[in-house]
């Protein structure tokens, strides 16, 4: 995930890179990049969180929001009395979602350069 240190970084690109004299003519254009570059990480990521109510299918990783910390675990029949709402209550969970939905989306049969 991006987070604010890489936007940042780019901010402070397009400041360099922006044509202005100073500073504070450029300030309200990177600030509003800035703002903008976080609504749209933001809402993309909103997006992909499914509620605990929800049980992820089973085999499938899934990156898991707990109480002060993240997890990556799988959902699966092979572990004994493996219910969804009784795993959540224990190990915290508030939301979850897919690791494959956070990775690039490669087309089937393409050739990388």
């Amino acid at each position: 995930m991006i987070d604010d240190k890489k936007v940042k970084e780019a901010c402070d690109k397009a400041l360099k890179n922006s044509g202005f004299n100073n500073n504070a003519d450029a300030y309200p254009y990177v600030n509003g990049f800035y703002d903008c570059a976080r609504w749209a990480i933001n809402a993309i990521i909103k997006d992909l969180w499914h509620p605990i109510n929800e049980e992820p299918v089973e085999d499938k990783p899934f990156l898991a929001k707990q109480i002060g910390k993240w997890r990556v675990d799988v959902n699966s029949s092979l572990f004994p009395n493996n219910v969804w709402s009784t795993h959540c209550k224990i190990q915290g969970i508030k939301r979850w979602l897919y690791v494959e939905d956070l990775l690039p989306k490669t087309q089937k049969g393409g050739n990388h350069d």
